[in-house]
């Protein structure tokens, strides 16, 4: 097990510690059949400093050269047990990634470690955030300016993960500053292919919930498979974290993530942030393309991973005009040039395609991923919405587009006003076909 921490930990400690040589006479208690851990090192560390520990330490084993007194001497001994007690094991796949402003994440974070027999990444910013940066009270204080710059942007030290291919699962941690995850972790999160991997938020706060926070980082990720995440407390037992943590079903990634959902709207490629307009839909409470919400109900199901279409073109989004654009479009047979590309195709065997069909056919934009991407060999379907045209000749299209792939004709396909209650719908088609 690999834990960045340990050693600058130990100094720390010691360091502090050795200012006073405080010297605590303690109860003597067997120590030859305990077995150490990093919260029992923490619990003596914050003990010695004279700060409130999270266990009742009466009769606890700490005085580990039976001298009668706990002292820094047994924390730098017990460190060297709690080394020796953690399993050597290179071939954990188990992430704890985290930035802890207090050091309220981190405790927590330490207890998913332990559970999880996991690897350590802690996220340090290039300036770290001083108690007064930290002041949310003071309209002058650094998070605040940050808070109210669109812009905003944090250093970090590095946002890479030594062996980050090895990893399965990977739990996020961090603050909730502004009823959203601290803006420290967008850096980590963006740079990072989390494809291949299930993805656990985990959040700390006062009384902020966890909110829209994991979605949002999903959101910026755009990649790995994102699981329902959990709020903790500065009082969240220790108990209660590691119960979480050893309770998530984690999917199999060897099993999982061979299926990629491929989707256009063209919500997504509008270039304006549209509040209304007919050619969204209301969804979870956002406004999205129609076939967006079924690429969404899709990956609900079967947790694959998404690809979002994106084109150089800016679609209009009011009906008439992007009805237009679109048959304008289709007489040039245009092939509007995409921004958005699959660096990792080889690893996935079958392809959800989801499209609004316009005009009796895919969208053009859908047209170039075919051209872009030679699929033989790999399974697509073809999902989409419509207005009264179904799927139309879409299956019999790609396969003229890929002559060397499976197309499947009985994709799923659902009027675009009615898609938001299709949620049983999609899940009967995809059991059916076995996308789980």
């Amino acid at each position: 097990m690999k834990r960045i921490f340990t050693l600058g930990a130990l100094l720390s400690a010691v360091v502090i510690c050795s200012g006073t040589m405080t010297a605590i006479t303690s109860v003597q208690a067997d120590t030859s059949e305990y077995t150490y851990t990093i919260q029992d090192a923490r619990n003596l560390q914050d003990f010695l400093l004279a700060k409130p520990t999270t266990e009742d330490l009466t009769g606890k084993p700490y005085d580990m050269n039976n001298d009668g007194r706990w002292d820094v001497f047994d924390l730098c001994l017990m460190k060297r047990e709690v080394l020796n007690n953690t399993p050597d094991n290179d071939d954990t796949n188990n992430l704890v990634v985290y930035y802890s402003a207090s050091g309220t994440t981190e405790e927590i974070a330490d207890y998913i470690v332990e559970a999880m027999n996991a690897d350590t990444f802690v996220i340090t910013p290039v300036q770290p955030y001083s108690d007064a940066d930290l002041d949310w009270t003071d309209q002058t204080s650094r998070v605040v300016m940050e808070h109210n710059d669109e812009n905003r942007h944090t250093e970090l030290v590095s946002v890479d993960v030594p062996d980050w291919e090895s990893y399965d699962n990977v739990f996020i941690g961090y603050p909730i500053w502004w009823q959203e995850a601290s803006w420290v972790v967008d850096d980590f999160v963006k740079e990072n292919d989390f494809t291949g991997k299930n993805v656990i938020p985990f959040c700390t706060s006062m009384s902020s919930p966890l909110g829209d926070s994991g979605t949002l980082l999903a959101e910026m990720a755009g990649t790995g498979n994102w699981l329902e995440g959990m709020r903790f407390t500065s009082s969240s037992a220790k108990e209660t974290v590691q119960s979480w943590a050893t309770g998530l079903d984690l999917p199999n990634q060897e099993q999982k993530n061979d299926i990629l959902i491929a989707y256009f709207t063209p919500a997504e490629n509008s270039g304006v942030d549209a509040i209304s307009s007919a050619t969204l839909t209301t969804w979870n409470g956002e406004n999205m393309g129609a076939a967006e919400v079924l690429a969404n109900m899709i990956h609900d199901h079967t947790r694959s991973d998404m690809f979002s279409i994106r084109t150089e073109v800016n679609y209009p989004l009011e009906y008439n005009d992007l009805a237009d654009y679109a048959k304008d479009e289709q007489d040039n047979d245009v092939l509007p040039a995409l921004t958005s590309h699959i660096e990792n195709l080889d690893q996935y065997s079958t392809i959800i395609v989801v499209f609004p069909d316009w005009w009796y056919t895919m969208p053009q934009a859908v047209y170039s991923f075919f051209d872009e991407y030679d699929l033989a060999g790999k399974t697509i379907i073809p999902c989409s919405t419509h207005a009264g045209s179904y799927l139309t000749g879409s299956p019999a299209t790609i396969r003229e587009l890929e002559p060397d792939a499976k197309v499947i004709d009985d994709g799923f396909t659902v009027a675009a006003n009615r898609v938001t209650t299709a949620e049983d719908d999609v899940t009967a088609w995809a059991e059916k076909h076995e996308l789980n």
